[in-house]
């Protein structure tokens, strides 16, 4: 029975050399977890002060962006009172136009019939090139004077006129 007990103690023996293996390499395995939780640890805070510094800027832009809405609408608010100014002006600038045309209308005629009483024969007139290359209708003031009996005839029509 000698032999009984030196193969249940050899048995014994190897079973903690196994267990003592198993130990070590689990001992390994931890200390391999531990590293990586002290590094998932240090990306945990690492990214806890990412989310915080985005946090505040979203608050920043939150801001900001209220304050340019702000800012836009009052600038909206402003454009529509200048584009109703500028549609009025352009409204009272067609009115002043369509006046004035009438008004040139009118003094054509009137002039046309002025001129008519004074030249009843019509004259043609071509505009010449000057000296300069200007073109020059005929027309204008050259600092000449009128006729006598055409200057009595206007000075009649004129007073006929008031």
């Amino acid at each position: 029975m000698i032999g009984f007990e030196v193969l249940l103690e050899l048995l014994v023996a190897v079973l903690l050399i196994g267990t003592i293996a198993y130990a070590a390499i689990l001992n390994r395995k931890l200390n391999v977890l531990r590293q990586g939780r002290d590094e998932f640890e240090t990306l945990v805070r690492d990214l806890n002060h990412a989310i915080e510094r985005a946090e505040q800027g979203t608050m920043e832009f939150r801001k900001l962006s209220d304050k340019s809405a702000a800012g836009l609408d009052d600038a909206v608010k402003e454009a529509k009172v200048l584009r109703d100014d500028l549609g009025y002006l352009i409204d009272r600038g067609t009115a002043l136009a369509d006046q004035m045309t009438s008004s040139i209308k009118t003094r054509r005629t009137e002039t046309t019939g002025v001129v008519e009483a004074l030249h009843p024969d019509p004259v043609e007139t071509r505009p010449v090139e000057d000296e300069k290359g200007w073109l020059d209708d005929g027309l204008s003031d050259d600092g000449g004077e009128l006729p006598p009996e055409t200057q009595e005839k206007l000075k009649k029509l004129i007073s006929s006129l008031r």
